[in-house]
């Protein structure tokens, strides 16, 4: 599993003695293909450099992605980071930016990577599961909501994973990773093989419904990407009342 270590980078925002402790924390974890940990650290150099274990990944592709995807991608990313947390330790400046692509499409993140805490790894779950359904940025005072069904549920938990307040944020990664395993589950998979036979519209339209996310932030309220009535205070994040309709197949 492990291809040898990859050039040093430095771990930001740690001090000698955490760097040094969260390094030792995550190379006693069982591996696991989803982290690339510490194959070496100094944490005495002034830039506190880590070399991480190098393993294979590509940068994620652009968002948005189809809704599937992005639920089943963010939920193992979650589930690898539970026993990290369980273990003490955290990524700590978990962005898109942060995450790799694995070959076999599953997530790769280095660790340890800054100095948040499992809390703020769970606002960043939120941070790339946003990003990957809408193709928005999270930011301070986003409201999002949507539809019945998965559309509402992935909203529901957006919600807690981007709140500014810690303790508004999920219990756990563990607790995070199953709850979007089942809502992905009630999603059709759109990234199958086109030679497959078509899914019924019901299905299909629950797809579209849950990356039509409303998202509704200071510069207007936007719907997949697309931005829906005009920007100002009269869309603040707490009036969000723009209705989403799912197109015709």
């Amino acid at each position: 599993m492990d291809d040898g270590p990859a050039a040093a980078q430095a771990a930001p925002g740690l001090t000698g003695p955490q760097l040094d402790a969260a390094c030792r924390a995550v190379a006693a974890l069982p591996a696991q293909p989803a982290i690339a940990g510490p194959a070496w650290w100094d944490s005495g150099a002034p830039e506190r450099r880590v070399a991480y274990v190098h393993r294979p990944a590509l940068p994620l592709p652009l968002p948005p992605w189809p809704a599937r995807r992005a639920l089943d991608f963010c939920s193992a990313l979650a589930l690898a980071l539970a026993p990290v947390h369980e273990a003490g330790v955290a990524h700590g400046d978990l962005r898109r930016e942060a995450v790799l692509l694995r070959p076999d499409g599953g997530p790769l993140i280095r660790l340890p990577g800054g100095s948040g805490g499992p809390s703020d790894d769970l606002h960043g779950i939120g941070i790339v599961l946003l990003e990957l359904l809408t193709g928005r940025s999270g930011r301070a005072g986003l409201a999002v909501d949507g539809e019945a069904g998965p559309a509402a549920d992935t909203a529901e938990l957006l919600g807690s994973l981007l709140s500014e307040e810690p303790g508004n944020r999920p219990a756990s990664a563990r607790a995070v990773g199953d709850r979007l395993a089942e809502i992905a589950a009630a999603v059709p998979d759109t990234t199958a093989s086109a030679a497959e036979p078509r899914r019924s519209r019901r299905r299909a339209r629950l797809a579209v419904a849950v990356a039509l996310l409303v998202v509704a932030g200071g510069s207007g309220v936007y719907v997949a990407g697309h931005r829906v009535g005009p920007p100002g205070p009269a869309l603040s994040p707490g009036t969000v009342s723009v209705p989403v309709t799912p197109p015709s197949p």
